[in-house]
């Protein structure tokens, strides 16, 4: 096979790959979001429903890759990407901006939850804050789009037919640097939150299982005095039996 047929079935097995699991993942995450959103105890609390936010922001960031990035290098999706040439890429971008940084609050509101034990009250204050925040710093990348760079798709062909590739022409590099370091930041910290929270699930359930061997060993410990002590009564009543 030559190199152009390698990759040819390399992005032909991508894409098979990805739209399975999207089909198998949509379904059950549609299933649950909907518990989680209609069914008590679970839609009363604002902790599930960022949980719902930065799950669906995902899935959708997910299926306009598949579109943007996957299907377009196939000839036979040129009537799709016709379509979407001028209003996915503002979509794709405000997806994932809000998918990274809901997967920080997200972190962030597990880890203030299970550390605090004193904490009460309704999460309504932090889950507002957390969407207007992602929701914010994710037009930071919108405005990139339309200000400070040029994405565009490029027909080319290949062979097999003409095709569409992804590309951008960066206008100010200070502004793109400025966002990739953001980026780092954001994913960097999800990323600690995420370690902090299980190095404390693991230490506190150390601490559980030690508290219950400590409680075994004292159970024990009375069990065998009980059992001598009966030993030596018994001992006793033979012995003034006689």
């Amino acid at each position: 096979m030559t190199d152009d047929e390698l990759l040819a079935a390399f992005d032909l097995f991508n894409l098979i790959f990805i739209t399975i699991l999207l089909v198998i993942t949509w379904p059950l995450a549609i299933f649950v979001y909907a518990k989680l959103i209609f069914c008590p105890p679970y839609s009363i609390s604002y902790t599930f429903k960022l949980i719902v936010v930065n799950g669906v922001t995902e899935l959708l960031c997910c299926t306009t890759f598949l579109v943007n990035y996957q299907i377009a290098t196939f000839a036979f999706a040129r009537p799709l990407i016709e379509i979407c040439i001028n209003n996915s890429e503002a979509f794709d971008i405000m997806t994932n901006g809000i998918g990274q940084h809901t997967a920080f609050f997200v972190a962030l509101n597990r880890l203030t939850t299970i550390t605090s034990i004193t904490r009460k009250g309704s999460d309504a204050l932090f889950f507002y804050a957390s969407i207007i925040i992602s929701t914010l710093l994710s037009s930071l990348k919108i405005l990139n789009l339309f200000v400070f760079s040029n994405q565009y798709y490029m027909e080319t062909d290949f062979g097999a037919g003409p095709i569409f590739i992804p590309r951008v022409e960066v206008y100010s590099e200070i502004y793109r640097t400025i966002l990739d370091a953001e980026n780092a930041v954001v994913a960097c910290s999800t990323l600690v939150l995420n370690v902090a929270l299980a190095v404390f699930l693991a230490r506190r359930q150390l601490s559980v299982d030690k508290a219950e061997n400590r409680r075994r060993f004292q159970f024990q410990g009375r069990a065998r005095t009980h059992y001598h002590q009966l030993r030596i009564l018994s001992v006793l009543c033979v012995v003034l039996r006689k």
